[in-house]
Parts: C-alpha cells; sequence; structure tokens
C-alpha cells in the first residue's frame, strides 16, 4: 500500500535547506538506501555535521560515538522499532533530527538534552504512542508527529516558545490548561484536530497574530457571539464544529468549517464565521433555513449537505 503525506510548506522549505546543505565528503555522511541494517560499524569522523542513513533497514540505533553533527535523517527506515537511551546523547549539536516512517515506539528521554534542536519530524511513526518530556527543547522551532498513534501532550510542551509549526493530532488535550496556546506567539501553522477545544481554547488561538494556517475542532458552545474577524489573517483553514469529525479532503489553502451534529443557527451563531469560508460541510444538523436567512454565503465555492433536516416552507 503506498501512503502519501502532504507537507506544510514550513516543513517543505526547512526539507529542502536540509536536501541543498549536505556539503562536501569531509563534512558529510550520506549512504542512503544500500540496505544497512546497524550502523555501530560505520566509521565516522569527528568532523561529520551531517548523516543521513534514509531509506535502509536499521533496526535498532546504539551507541555512537560522535559530537559535532547537525543534522541525522533517518526516516524511511521501517524495521527501525528502538533507540539506546545514550544514542542521543552523542549529538549536542543536533539540529535536525527525521525519524519519520520508522517502527520506533519511543524515544529515550536523553532527546530532551538536544537544546539545541530545531526540528522534529515524525510523521507516520505508526507505533509511537508517547513522547518523553521536552521541556529543554526551547529552540524547537517545528514539530510534527503528524499520522501518530500519540495518546497525549508531552511534558513540558508549554517550553516550547519559538515553535513555528506544531503538528499535533492528539484526542486527549485533557492536559492543557488555560493560557496554554499563549505560549507560542511564533506559531505559523497549528493542527490538532482529533480533539475538542473549548471557548477558553478558542479564544487563545483567536489572538495568534502569525497564525496562518489551522486544523482544529472545537465544541458548539465555542461558537456564540464571537468576533471572527481574526481569520482574515488565515490563509487556509479546516476548523470542525462538534465533536466527530466528518472526512474533508486535504488542501491547504482551502477555508473549510465543517459542521456536525449541531442546532446554533437560529440566531445566525455562525454567520460571522462562515463568511471567510470557501467550503462549507453540514451534516446532521437542524436549522439550516435560518442560518441561509443570514446571507453568509458570499465567498463560498463549495457546500456539501448530508442527513440535515430543514424546512423552507
Amino acid at each position: 500500500m503506498e501512503i502519501c503525506v502532504k507537507m506544510h510548506d514550513l516543513v517543505c522549505d526547512v526539507a529542502i535547506w536540509i536536501a541543498s546543505t549536505f556539503g562536501n565528503e569531509q563534512t558529510s555522511v550520506f549512504q542512503a538506501g544500500i540496505g544497512l541494517t546497524e550502523i555501530s560499524h560505520i566509521k565516522i569522523s569527528a568532523s561529520v555535521k551531517r548523516i543521513s542513513f534514509v531509506s535502509n533497514e536499521i533496526e535498532c540505533l546504539s551507541d555512537i560515538k560522535i559530537s559535532t553533527s547537525v543534522k541525522l535523517l533517518l526516516q524511511e527506515n521501517y524495521p527501525l522499532e528502538k533507540i539506546s537511551h545514550k544514542f542521543f546523547l552523542a549529538f549536542p549539536a543536533l539540529r535536525v533530527l527525521n525519524l519519520s516512517r520508522t517502527s520506533i515506539r519511543e524515544l529515550p528521554s536523553s532527546i530532551n538534552n538536544l537544546c539545541q534542536l530545531l526540528l522534529i519530524l515524525l510523521q507516520c511513526c505508526f507505533e509511537l504512542k508517547e513522547l518523553p518530556p521536552v521541556a529543554n527543547l526551547h529552540n524547537l522551532e517545528v514539530l510534527d508527529c503528524e499520522y501518530t498513534e500519540l495518546r497525549c501532550l508531552p511534558q513540558g510542551m508549554e517550553n516550547l516558545t519559538n515553535l513555528r509549526l506544531l503538528n499535533m493530532p492528539v484526542p486527549d488535550l485533557k492536559s492543557i490548561r488555560k493560557g496554554f496556546f499563549l505560549k507560542f506567539p511564533s506559531i505559523e501553522m497549528l493542527n490538532m484536530p482529533h480533539s475538542c477545544l473549548g471557548a477558553t481554547s478558542f479564544d487563545e488561538i483567536s489572538s495568534l497574530h502569525n497564525l496562518s494556517y489551522l486544523f482544529i475542532t472545537v465544541d458548539s458552545s465555542s461558537c456564540f457571539n464571537r468576533d471572527y474577524s481574526w481569520m482574515t489573517r488565515l490563509k487556509g483553514f479546516h476548523i470542525h464544529i462538534g465533536e466527530t469529525l466528518t472526512y474533508v479532503p486535504y488542501n491547504k489553502s482551502m477555508r473549510v468549517i465543517n459542521v456536525h451534529k449541531c442546532a446554533i443557527f437560529s440566531n445566525g451563531e455562525l454567520s460571522g464565521m462562515l463568511q471567510f469560508a470557501s467550503d462549507l460541510y453540514l451534516k446532521e444538523c437542524i436549522g439550516l433555513s435560518k442560518l441561509i436567512a443570514y446571507d453568509t454565503f458570499n465567498g463560498l465555492k463549495s457546500l456539501n449537505i448530508q442527513s440535515c433536516s430543514c424546512s423552507f416552507g
């Protein structure tokens, strides 16, 4: 089965930067797609800055001695399940770590010592269920955990105040306290669609002035008496209203509002938000005649209505 993953522009820009800065043989180790099963026997000079073992058959990352590398690319090593506790201690200068499309079940707590990390990519790590504490990763700008099995946020998330991209589709956000989203003033892309955020979190998100892309789920009560003028700053969004997600095809430039099992249209509660939507999905909703009466569809390009009860008589 072939898996296709859409990459956010910010992640793509960083990936291009990584690929274009491998340097010469004296500063890089590049052994991709050659069937490696382990790397302990490979001699790596202390001066190496960039290491790539992409698309191999590595099963375990054991101890290694090196101190100057800033980029470590290990994606598409599907057999990789285990990383020894001491492994990351050998990379104190590391800035970029890519473990996407591996079978890792957990990350060692020593990753919290990598204080210079800027980017962590963990896309399609389907066996990964939790992250260790991350409180010391103050410089981190990108944390991408798309298509993982994470159940909750890691301890110390509030310390990642330089985050620009947070892709964290976890279902349990009970650990989020008041003021959590205000800790990320530099955030440009926020993807947390699998938990239902309340009114307080929604208000905090609306105050993030650098935010360009937003993918969240909010409960219906969060939509009452809101000023939605802040949404003009967004280049793309998928906002799900209601606790059950309805599938919407991914497109980062779409401005999608997805409403499921709601009856909050009688007084125009959604009219302020809907004026910014290009695509509207309504499923199992009532009161549509009231919604339409507010004439908030000037920018709408697509309307999808499923199992809705409505009388226009």
